[in-house]
């Protein structure tokens, strides 16, 4: 089963009507379930307990000349695995922003990219990251038949993610750019930039309880490690990467 997306948008940001720069954010997006359609596809989770194992593969692509100047491209790739509750995906991401290549995708005189280092030279930065989750819809063992408990499901989650930001653009490495041994490196300026964040990697344990055994109603514990695995550099002096571990409890419903 094949299914797609393609978007063609005015990129000159939120609330614009007019896209001034000619410039349209482009989004392709082409998902494949090799062993058909799963129960409960919308749900990131097996709480439909598929008794056929259900595969999807999935890609997608974008390029936008952003408010910044930059021209923005990048790709996904990613799958899901999903029976008797188990629930398994994976993904890869990759991200590049700067100066436009003159071709239609970009072809604005506005797109000319951050200024670089060197008068005449523009910034091009490349980001990506990936992640790994796994989770089970544990059997009803609890289960009482005609009482409430027979509907309530639990759910033990993993996942690990990984970002990388930021390093510039290397011809040799184009994938994983320069890294902080070129020559263009920027180190982060602060923990939370937006443009220029700190690279990091996390990794979550979670319990889910689901109390009618339904996606629409969904409480969750969670405990997440956070490492921040790039030093930031301000005018107070160099911060090596911190730990910032947090405890959350989230409910979620839906109508």
């Amino acid at each position: 089963v094949l299914d797609y997306q393609l978007a063609v948008l005015s990129g000159s940001g939120p609330n614009l009507p007019l896209n001034e720069d000619s410039v349209f954010l482009y989004a392709l997006r082409m998902n494949v379930n090799l062993l058909g359609m799963p129960v409960g596809a919308d749900a990131e989770s097996d709480i439909a307990r598929n008794h056929d194992a259900r595969i999807a593969v999935a890609a997608a692509a974008y390029s936008n000349c952003d408010d910044r100047g930059n021209w923005n491209r990048g790709f996904t790739v990613d799958g899901e695995f999903r029976y008797e509750g188990i629930y398994a995906s994976a993904a890869f991401v990759w991200f590049r922003n700067g100066r436009s290549d003159g071709s239609f995708l970009s072809d604005s005189p506005r797109c000319q990219g951050q200024p670089g280092l060197t008068p005449g030279t523009s910034l091009d930065f490349v980001s990506r990251g990936a992640h790994l989750q796994a989770q089970w819809v544990l059997p009803r063992f609890w289960s009482v038949l005609g009482s409430p408990l027979d509907q309530m499901d639990l759910e033990l989650l993993t996942r690990f993610d990984w970002v990388d930001a930021n390093s510039p653009f290397d011809n040799a490495n184009p994938i994983f750019g320069g890294g902080e041994a070129s020559a263009d490196y920027i180190a982060p300026p602060n923990y939370t930039d937006s443009d220029n964040p700190p690279s990091r990697w996390r990794l979550t344990f979670g319990l889910n309880f689901f109390p009618t055994g339904q996606q629409t109603l969904k409480l969750g514990l969670n405990y997440q490690l956070n490492r921040e695995i790039e030093n930031v550099v301000t005018g107070m002096g160099t911060f090596r990467g911190v730990s910032n571990d947090i405890v959350w409890v989230q409910a979620t419903v839906a109508l």
